[in-house]
């Protein structure tokens, strides 16, 4: 063979190589694109799984607003904690020591029953308790709910609203009278001129 033609094939086993090395790579490469995109799928289904309940108790209407707002940044499902005898404004005459609301709160064992069928909630792994502060304190109506259902296993958030009291009293009664072994996150109290910043704050710190 003549040495221009060796000189012309030698160049050539050299593009053939180069040609099958970037194949192998540009193949490898696609099936980590596929890998990755495959994982991160996964995760973001396992993050979608997770449901959310919020439920609230509500009268004057300020715990129905966070708890709505709750619901809509979560993506959560909503469920209103619905005496079976609405409270009228007489019954929450707190200066009355007569009213149904006193009288209540002043009996550790006053459990107001709730209207409607109980809930399904094996379907949630969090579920958000709203509820006004009566006297500090979680409404016994709230008792009535914890205290209906098997929250085991679950992740329970209280949150409260007032006009200024402080939830002194609100973890400890909710604590007690459910018996379920859950996981119970830190109270969070907004006050009756909450903004929609504040409670989307408070969710991304925990959601």
């Amino acid at each position: 063979m003549k040495r221009g033609k060796k000189l012309f094939i030698f160049p050539m086993i050299l593009v053939f190589f180069s040609l099958v090395l970037y194949g192998c790579g540009n193949k490898n490469q696609k099936s980590a694109d596929v890998n990755l995109s495959v994982t991160q799928k996964q995760e973001s289904d396992s993050n979608d799984s997770k449901k959310i309940l919020v439920a609230y108790f509500s009268c004057t209407g300020n715990t129905k607003g966070v708890a709505k707002l709750i619901a809509s940044e979560t993506g959560a499902d909503l469920y209103e904690i619905t005496p079976k005898i609405p409270y009228t404004d007489e019954d929450l005459n707190y200066n009355n020591s007569n009213s149904r609301a006193t009288k209540e709160q002043n009996d550790d064992n006053a459990r107001p029953e709730i209207e409607g069928k109980k809930l399904d909630i094996s379907q949630y792994d969090t579920i958000v308790v709203a509820t006004p502060l009566w006297w500090s304190d979680a409404p016994r109506i709230i008792c009535t709910f914890l205290e209906s259902y098997d929250f085991t296993g679950k992740t329970l958030i209280p949150v409260c609203t007032s006009h200024s009291s402080e939830p002194s009293g609100v973890e400890k009664r909710m604590h007690s009278v459910c018996k379920s072994n859950v996981t119970w996150k830190p109270i969070k109290r907004f006050g009756t001129n909450f903004s929609e910043n504040e409670v989307k704050e408070w969710v991304d710190s925990w959601q």
